[in-house]
């Protein structure tokens, strides 16, 4: 065999041994990773129970006591690359407070409930004590519906923020929110619990439990107390008259003063308009603005009687309907008076005999007037054009919310913003004023 053969049979060897030492490493990588249960050998056993180990050492021993006692883990890891590599997973803890900012990701509990965020009205802590909240005025809010909102009465969203039955709401402008019906009140020097329970008809279990005081009703000057179900007082002042008829005449005013505070902290001016015609019928007051503006009941009560005509009766347009009245709705309250909202757009009436309504809840719209082709509208009774003929029957005495307005004076209602019409002036019931027949 010539040198060339020979050195040719060398190569061919050493090709033949290499490839089939990769064919043994082949076969070896393929025995370990293979899925054939057969070839499950003791290499891919250990492989798996070592990934398992490592997996239970980080995930269930080290991490967890790293996260609840810090102190263990700096001491085996002071700084090292598996804490800042923990701390890059899990990050800080957000419920905790964030250094220097003031701000803290904790839920404030107000009577073993969490206070958690609104998806409708603006709702902001008010960070006393969360007795209230604060709430700023929206284009289209009424006193009304923010208090229907958040489930209170009118008369609590009133007495809150000092308004009263003819206060107007403006955007921008901030109410407090009390989180159930009662009244807000500062401790003052001499005060006990039970005499301020007895003076706003609460209770001093009630005051005790929802402003986390102590058993034994400790309070002290300065306090804020939120009484729950209470009623703010009627302030009643009382002068001694002297000699002389300016001193009479004084404590009359000052008797009519405290009646008419008495009168606007129970009714509300039901509608806004334009005084057009004072007292008369059955203590009836007459305010007119345009055809369809909303009227809302006055206070809270139960609807007694609705009367709406039908547009197919005969006597549809009949001055004389209901009594004058056309379509009316009425409602009887709490104090025992009755109030009477007539001259209603027909088709406008919302609510039904025996439905219990709240304060400042709209019941119908104004009507009275005359339609397109100069005829007077369906339902509008004896009536002069568009306007709500109100009145406040109950005891001998008692006064209507819009008597104290004189003719031709602006009134608003708290229930909504709406426009009044300037042309409403004549509007009314075309009755002479202190009129004892029914209009």
């Amino acid at each position: 065999m010539d040198t060339t053969s020979s050195g040719f049979w060398t190569a061919f060897s050493a090709l033949k041994g290499r490839k089939r030492e990769e064919d043994n490493q082949i076969r070896l990588i393929y025995r370990l990773f293979s899925k054939e249960p057969n070839t499950f050998n003791y290499g891919k056993k250990r492989f798996f129970a070592l990934f398992f180990a490592v997996f239970l050492f980080l995930f269930v021993i080290i991490v967890p006591n790293a996260k609840a006692a810090p102190s263990f883990w700096d001491y085996f890891y002071p700084a090292g690359p598996v804490s800042s590599i923990i701390n890059s997973i899990f990050g800080e803890d957000n419920n905790q407070t964030q250094s220097g900012s003031g701000a803290t990701g904790n839920l404030a509990i107000v009577q073993d409930s969490a206070v958690i965020s609104y998806s409708g009205p603006a709702f902001e802590s008010s960070g006393q004590a969360d007795l209230f909240t604060i709430y700023t005025v929206k284009h289209g809010d009424t006193l009304a519906k923010i208090a229907g909102d958040y489930g209170i009465s009118l008369n609590t969203l009133l007495w809150a923020n000092n308004l009263t039955g003819s206060s107007v709401i403006q955007p921008g402008q901030e109410l407090k929110i009390l989180p159930v019906d009662g009244v807000l009140y500062t401790v003052k020097k001499g005060d006990n619990l039970s005499a301020i329970a007895k003076k706003y008809k609460s209770e001093v279990e009630a005051i005790i439990e929802f402003n986390d005081l102590p058993a034994t009703g400790e309070i002290r000057a300065g306090d804020v107390l939120l009484l729950p179900g209470a009623e703010m007082p009627q302030v009643i002042v009382k002068t001694a008259p002297k000699p002389g008829n300016k001193a009479a005449g004084s404590a009359v005013k000052q008797s009519l003063k405290e009646l008419w505070e008495k009168v606007n902290r129970f009714f509300i001016v039901p509608v806004s308009g334009i005084i057009t015609q004072l007292k008369h019928g059955q203590n009836g007051v007459d305010v007119g603005n345009s055809c369809e503006t909303p009227v809302f009941a006055a206070a809270d009560g139960i609807v007694t009687v609705v009367q709406e005509v039908s547009p197919q009766a005969k006597n549809a347009r009949s001055r004389s309907l209901f009594g004058g009245y056309g379509n009316n709705v009425r409602i009887s309250h709490s104090n025992g008076t009755l109030t009477l909202y007539a001259h209603l757009f027909s088709g406008s009436i919302s609510v039904q005999p025996g439905q219990e309504v709240r304060q400042g809840q709209q019941i119908a719209q104004v009507g009275g007037g005359w339609d397109r082709r100069n005829v007077r509208m369906i339902g509008a009774g004896r009536s002069t054009g568009c306007h709500l003929h109100f009145e406040t029957r109950g005891p001998w005495g008692v006064k209507n919310v819009l008597s104290q307005y004189r003719r031709g004076a602006l009134v608003t209602t708290p229930a909504a913003v709406v426009a009044i019409d300037s042309s409403a002036t004549g509007a009314g019931d075309n009755l002479p004023d202190d009129n004892s027949s029914e209009n």
